[in-house]
């Protein structure tokens, strides 16, 4: 079975972050105070509308953000998320629609489909992106902490993964999608492995004073990139023999 590859994996590693964040933490200025208050008027009541409130405020994150609509926010390492969207060239990224959503329980497992942009690319690269949201204290979470889950409910937030990803491997409009990325991927290559040189690098000078089990850590996320890499080239070549 395909995945839904590179681009996801790099924007999954994006949101989690990595690290301690209170050793990083980012002091909020006035404006974006008061850019967050605004979003505040927006209620958690349904995880449709946390999803589109963090697409819309994607590139400006910040701590307030964070602590407001992610169930782990001190797992979130804000400075290196968007570090990292800075060093990958992201200049915008359009939710396109909400394609699933499912609900179990407290959780609820969303298929987002969005357009990204790169700087210096015209066009963009559409995806599948992944959320699971938890449903706590009468408000909606984004989860980006898988340990964060109980132990009693792993089990149905797994199964509920498995059967949303098998359904949409079905799906003509995802195949579509995914053929597109194999597409796009191919044609900017030598872009997204010189962004990925660039950020391997940058994360390795701001980790070397850290204590080994974080260095080791982030090689561990960085090997689980290479390794959708390389799994990109093998579809990729699969693709050209099938023609």
């Amino acid at each position: 079975m395909k995945r839904i590859f590179f681009i996801s994996i790099i924007f999954i590693f994006l949101i989690a972050g990595c690290g301690n964040k209170q050793e990083t933490m980012k002091k909020t200025t006035v404006n974006e105070n008061k850019s967050i208050s605004k979003q505040k008027e927006k209620n958690q009541s349904t995880p449709e509308e946390v999803v589109k409130i963090l697409y819309e405020n994607k590139l400006k994150l910040n701590d307030e953000f964070i602590k407001e609509y992610f169930y782990s926010p001190e797992k979130f390492d804000i400075i290196l998320t968007n570090k990292n969207m800075k060093n990958l060239g992201i200049t915008n990224i359009n939710l396109d629609k909400i394609y699933k959503i499912d609900k179990k329980e407290n959780y609820a497992f969303l298929q987002c489909i969005d357009s990204t942009y790169y700087k210096g690319i015209e066009e963009p690269i559409k995806d599948i992106k992944p959320f699971i949201l938890i449903y706590d204290n009468e408000k909606w979470y984004i989860v980006n902490d898988l340990d964060s889950i109980k132990e009693e409910d792993s089990k149905l937030v797994s199964s509920s993964i498995q059967k949303q990803q098998e359904k949409m491997m079905e799906d003509d409009e995802i195949k579509d999608i995914i053929k597109s990325q194999e597409e796009f991927i191919r044609k900017h290559k030598g872009f997204f492995e010189e962004k990925q040189k660039i950020i391997n690098k940058n994360l390795m000078e701001e980790k070397k004073d850290e204590p080994i089990d974080e260095v080791q850590k982030q090689q561990e996320i960085n090997e689980e990139i290479n390794q959708q890499m390389k799994q990109q080239k093998q579809i990729e070549e699969g693709t050209k023999k099938d023609k």
